[in-house]
């Protein structure tokens, strides 16, 4: 469930297309994307998981998170409850194209009378194994709808998004679905949905509920070199 962190909204068939010299670089179009929270200080919500695994039936989980700009991280929940972090942490999937990867517009096109981009990202230095991350981006709001995670061509995971305007100001993500195809060992595949409700944002939550308390130290047992005839 850790890449989550690639997510979004309904397929596209992408002709190959020629962008006039005034469009906005793939650069500038994430970086769009990932504006739409600026201003964004903090925010708290209810997260409920739904999984749905073959051969198994699992229960779903219901948590409250906290988030405290730039990338603190509390989690409330009365189960076990595997939440990929990278979601929850906006700005972490800029940092990450900036330092280790590069952007390529794969294409563009109007749906519904939206424009929609297509946004490849490669790992810099890496190889057909490596992963391929795929994002749309919506031009009218600037918001991640659809993300596929690929490797050597295959589909690995594919996500969409949907958002809920919060505060009259900040998409924030309302239902994420993620779609996971078998892997290469044989695993099975699955679908998780994660949606998010009773936003709170910028609230002021205060720096101490982000600190994790400090476990009690251990007494040192003291250890003495054992005499001629073994006692310690």
């Amino acid at each position: 469930m850790r890449l989550l962190l690639a997510v979004g909204l309904a397929a596209f068939a992408w002709p190959a297309v020629v962008m006039p010299a005034a469009e906005l670089t793939p650069g500038e179009i994430l970086h769009r994307a990932l504006d739409v929270r600026e201003g964004l200080k903090d925010y708290s919500a209810t997260l409920t998981l739904h999984a749905e695994l073959p051969r198994a039936e699992v229960q779903d989980r219901r948590a409250k998170v906290y988030y405290k700009h730039p990338n603190k991280i509390h989690v409330e929940a009365d189960q076990f409850v595997m939440i990929p972090r990278d979601a929850l942490l906006f700005g972490n999937l800029a940092k990450y194209i900036e330092r280790d990867a590069e952007l390529v517009l794969a294409g563009r096109k109007v749906a519904l009378g939206r424009p929609i981009y297509a946004l490849k990202v490669i790992r810099k230095g890496g190889d057909l194994e490596e992963p391929r991350l795929l994002l749309w981006v919506d031009g009218s709001n600037w918001t991640i709808v659809r993300s596929e995670v690929r490797r050597r061509g295959n589909l690995v995971m594919a996500a969409r998004w949907r958002y809920v305007k919060v505060g009259d100001k900040f998409w924030m993500p309302q239902r994420i679905e993620c779609n996971f195809r078998r892997g290469p060992r044989g695993g099975e595949g699955g679908k998780i949905t994660v949606t998010f409700s009773d936003y709170q944002v910028n609230t002021g939550l205060p720096d101490s509920m982000f600190t994790q308390p400090k476990e009690p130290e251990r007494p040192r047992r003291r250890w003495r070199h054992p005499g001629p005839g073994g006692e310690r």
